[in-house]
This record gives structure tokens, sequence and C-alpha cells, in this order.
């Protein structure tokens, strides 16, 4: 596959690219100090440094086209993750809790999406992913990261994740 006919990478609804990011969260739970290396990165620049990026990224190259910055925050954000479930982001965030309302407001998820920069986008998805008890859909967060690097892909997530937020959420509980 020549560099210009390679999609550009998504994990929901690709089995292979899902299988690869699968494969590699298996093996940063099983691998507690690069978990922790990935989780202590504030910065893309911190991220180069490490050999669980590179897992990531070398099995993907064949792949995918994707942007390495891109990536390395997706590789951050699952990094997060301490179990992969069914539901998405958006789901999870507006399922009610005990008290009866939803695990994170709506307010805090389009603070999340309307973030313009990619790293301030990454440090809003990490608080909503410790509300969620660091339990999310592993594809849907990557992609989600993935997006939310150019204006379009942003206004994509700003649409799919609050429509599915409302479509979820008990009204009660809003």
């Amino acid at each position: 596959m020549t560099e210009a006919s390679r999609p550009y990478l998504r994990f929901l609804g690709t089995a292979e690219t899902a299988t690869v990011l699968h494969d590699w969260h298996r093996w940063l739970q099983d691998n507690r100090g690069a978990r922790a290396a990935m989780r202590r990165a504030r910065s893309v620049d911190e991220v180069w440094l490490e050999e669980a990026y590179s897992r990531l990224r070398l099995p993907l190259l064949p792949l995918a086209g994707f942007r390495d910055e891109a990536l390395a925050r997706a590789a951050i954000a699952v990094a997060e993750v301490s179990e992969d479930t069914e539901d998405g982001l958006a789901a999870r965030a507006a399922a009610s809790t005990h008290r009866g309302r939803a695990a994170v407001s709506a307010d805090r998820i389009r603070l999340m999406l309307g973030a313009e920069d990619p790293d301030e986008f990454l440090r809003l998805l990490r608080g909503v992913l410790a509300m969620l008890d660091r339990e999310v859909n592993l594809c849907d967060v990557a992609d989600l990261v993935l997006s939310s690097h150019t204006p379009g892909g942003r206004a994509h997530n700003r649409k799919r994740v609050m429509l599915r937020y409302y479509e979820t959420a008990d009204p009660a509980a809003l």
C-alpha cells in the first residue's frame, strides 16, 4: 500500500487497527512502568521518548496514515483507560449514577468538546476519564483524540458526542 493510498487512521469500525490498539493496551496494562510513563506524559515531546509509543506506532504504519502528534495524544489518553467497555465516552458520561445524575455533566462535556487546542482537549478529556473511573471504550477515546486535531474533526466530535450523550441520558438525570 502506498503512502497516498493508505486511509487516515481510525479505530472504530476498523478491525485491524482496533486489534493493534487493544493488543497495545493489554501490553500496557501488563507493564506498569510503561503505563505510568505514558500517564505522566504532559506533552507529545515526553511521549517520543517512550518505547511504549513506538510499540503502538510501528504496527500502525503499514495500516493507515496519521499525524504523529495526534497518535501520541491518543496514546496518552488510551493509557489513562483502565478497562475497555462496550459503551463509548458519551454513553458512559450520560449514564445515571447512584445519585440519579449523569456521571459527567453536559456542561463539562461541552467544555471539553469546545477546546480548540489539542493539548487542552487532552487535559479536559483526562479529567472526564477520571470521572468515569477510567472505564470507557478504547477505540472511541482514541478516535476522539485523533479527530480533535482539525476544525472539521472537532465539529464532528461535538455533533457525534453531544447527540449520543442526549440520546442515552435519562432526562431526569440532566
